[in-house]
């Protein structure tokens, strides 16, 4: 596995959202034009608003994980006013990014912290993992660890910012085994939960191709601090944040690989972050829910 060390952030806001709530990631498409990305009752929506006028919804736009809208990295994109913007969604997460403005990604983030206070765990007390992957890029020792499966998001030092961002900068957790069948994640959560969301692969929204370069996921057990079996899972091979429903509530998980999909260069298993389903805490919006009903018996898409 390779990737150049870059020293950018992309910020995003960050959004967690309950089956009855309704939360709204702002991106500027135009002067007065503003695009929100939403979840509601488990469905991602774009809505579109002119902020010059009062209750300006111009439009909305469902968006799924399809095929349809899936690249051949396995990224989720979709096309708005004529722009075009990759999302990544699931388990109550969300996140998206304006394709232009990764052409202009070699900024440095004002947002940026240096202390391991920066990083929202997402729920995630500690995470270990029976082993993991170091290499040597540009006379640096870059090392997979399991932490950086909760360092993926960060907290902002400035009320200006957006509640959550995307930590640019965080490296997946790598196994350090050829076989990858057999690893191990170990994780402790906070308060104890029946759900956990897992980002599979190595996502890099700058270097998308790393996500079908490298091995990924495929199928896994999941027991408790008993080794009892919660349950079994298996992903799709594509970029999203995967809800995995546990028999009852657990404070304590290990995760066993059983399968994977191969990497089309490289044999590492990777995975980008791993999040307890409520880890993310920000102030619920409900205001677009009857905005959302009326517009869909409207029919004004997009």
């Amino acid at each position: 596995m390779k990737k150049i060390v870059s020293l950018a952030f992309i910020v995003l806001i960050i959004c967690h959202a309950s089956a009855d709530d309704l939360f709204g990631i702002n991106s500027y498409l135009a002067i007065n034009i503003e695009n929100k990305l939403c979840i509601y009752n488990n469905h991602g929506y774009f809505l579109g608003y002119d902020n010059s006028k009062k209750d300006g919804l111009l439009y909305y736009q469902e968006i799924s994980n399809n095929e349809n809208c899936i690249n051949e990295n396995g990224f989720p994109f979709i096309y708005l006013l004529g722009r075009m913007y990759f999302y990544i969604y699931g388990g109550g997460y969300s996140v998206f990014f304006d394709a232009d403005q990764l052409k202009n990604i070699n900024t440095i983030n004002k947002y940026h912290q240096s202390s391991d206070e920066m990083y929202n765990h997402c729920g995630i007390k500690k995470i270990d993992a029976s082993s993991f992957y170091s290499e040597q890029i540009s006379n640096q020792i870059i090392n997979y660890k399991p932490v950086n499966m909760i360092e993926r998001f960060i907290i902002p030092d400035s009320k200006e910012s957006p509640d959550y961002i995307w930590n640019y900068q965080s490296y997946p957790w790598v196994a350090n085994n050829s076989k990858n069948v057999g690893e191990k994640i170990y994780i402790e959560l906070i308060n104890s939960s029946n759900v956990i969301v897992i980002l599979n692969g190595y996502v890099d929204i700058e270097k998308q191709q790393l996500f079908k370069q490298n091995s990924r996921l495929k199928r896994i057990a999941l027991y408790d601090d008993k080794h009892t079996k919660l349950c079994e899972y298996e992903f799709r091979d594509i970029v999203e944040f995967s809800t995995i429903n546990l028999q009852r509530k657990v404070n304590k998980i290990t995760i066993e690989v059983l399968e994977i999909y191969k990497g089309s260069k490289w044999n590492d298993t990777c995975v980008s972050a791993i999040l307890d389903q409520k880890g993310i805490n920000v102030l619920s919006n409900t205001g677009y829910e009857n905005e959302i009903r009326e517009m869909k018996r409207k029919g004004k898409k997009s």
